[in-house]
């Protein structure tokens, strides 16, 4: 808790000093306020004395930094600086009225004149505070998990003026839009040096709605960086009676479909269905320990679990106050007994809800429609199970 208090005032006192070098112009005091909340992703293998890792400015966004964080482990040649979009994003809402920011958001922002004079102020700040950061990090790229933050329309610009390579690695999937890409990206365009994409149906979906800025030769398919940690243990035995379920929120994956609120409300009640399945699978079977593992944000985090205390009265989520060290920075709820109005945990249960870390996983998934079915999947998860032996190596990041 303690931890916690410091890291909020911490936060709230870069923003402070951050809006404050802005307004009196300070490009020098913005970029140590950002070397001062900025963190490093660091390869594990040592490098020879006198050496150091070519280094890369990262614009943080969550999941994205997992990709950073792998790519920093599991290719080993890179070291990562991340400052957090929203630092630069305090940067950019103090160049923009409230009316000209309307006139700036990711679908509208090449649509607005190019010397809008936010436009135009913003970058000169950013021209004067890149030197800074590079003094500072030794930074030689810039790299950011999207192409359409509008914070970064102009840092792009910058970063090519400097010389400094700005990367994209695209962390969107695109078979949740299926025919509406051209809507959704019509209006954008890339403006950097190269993409990376997660893989070749994602690269050439963009490059069949022939988005501005983006070609055959600045465009590659590289992969999920995160996945790593899969391919790591791909070789490991499974751990013995434990069931990951990875869970979709439908108002995230299924936006193509809200126009039809009869399917929509029908997915998500099939959702629920499916979940409760594995819910009473795992009070059945307490021999089971059973993970569900959610996305990181804490509205999805806390619907879920509101949700999964609704259905089952007679037990609660509750948050335990460590997690479980193999797997760090990992959220899990155990079953709590209502009735007893104590810290009892019903003998042998273990009902873990995981919304962190991508390892929490056995690497295998089943598709019951009820616990019968479920657990003549479990029966038979020995037919998947992996040679004996050591871990694959790493695939690189």
């Amino acid at each position: 808790m303690i931890t916690k208090i410091i890291g909020k005032l911490r936060f709230y006192f870069a923003i402070f000093l951050l809006r404050l070098a802005v307004t009196i112009n300070n490009a020098a005091l913005a970029a140590s306020v950002m070397a001062w909340v900025a963190w490093r992703a660091v390869p594990e293998s040592p490098l020879p004395a006198g050496r150091t890792w070519p280094r890369v400015l990262c614009i943080g966004r969550t999941i994205f930094v997992d990709d950073v964080k792998a790519m920093a482990k599991y290719s080993g040649q890179i070291e990562y600086v991340v400052v957090h979009l929203q630092y630069f994003d305090q940067i950019f809402r103090h160049f923009f009225t409230q009316e000209t920011r309307g006139l700036v958001g990711e679908n509208n922002y090449h649509l607005s004149p190019p010397d809008l004079e936010g436009k135009v102020r913003y970058a000169e700040f950013l021209r004067r505070l890149l030197p800074h950061l590079r003094l500072k990090f030794g930074i030689q790229a810039v790299l950011s998990g999207n192409f359409n933050y509008s914070i970064q329309q102009e840092l792009c610009r910058v970063s090519e003026y400097w010389g400094i390579p700005f990367i994209v690695l695209h962390k969107e999937g695109m078979d949740i839009f299926r025919d509406s890409i051209a809507s959704l990206y019509g209006t954008q365009r890339f403006t950097g040096r190269k993409a990376l994409f997660y893989n070749e149906r994602i690269r050439k979906d963009f490059l069949q709605i022939k988005l501005p800025g983006l070609t055959e030769d600045n465009s590659v398919a590289v992969g999920i960086p995160r996945l790593d940690s899969y391919f790591v243990r791909r070789y490991e035995p499974p751990q013995k009676k434990q069931i990951t379920l990875f869970t979709i929120d439908p108002s995230s994956y299924f936006t193509y479909l809200m126009n039809d609120k009869q399917k929509f409300a029908a997915i998500g009640e099939r959702t629920g269905e499916y979940y409760r399945v594995v819910m009473e699978f795992a009070l059945r079977h307490p021999e089971f320990r059973v993970v569900i593992k959610t996305k990181a944000a804490k509205a999805i985090y806390k619907a879920f679990s509101e949700s999964a205390n609704a259905q089952f009265g007679d037990y609660q989520f509750r948050q335990p106050f460590r997690s479980d060290p193999r797997f760090p920075g990992d959220h899990q709820l155990q079953f709590h007994d209502s009735h007893r109005g104590d810290a009892h945990r019903p003998a042998g249960h273990h009902f873990g809800f995981s919304r962190s870390n991508p390892r929490a996983t056995v690497g295998l998934f089943w598709k019951p429609s009820g616990t019968g079915e479920l657990r003549e999947d479990i029966a038979r998860s020995r037919e998947f199970a992996a040679p004996s032996g050591k871990a694959r190596p790493p695939r690189g990041g």
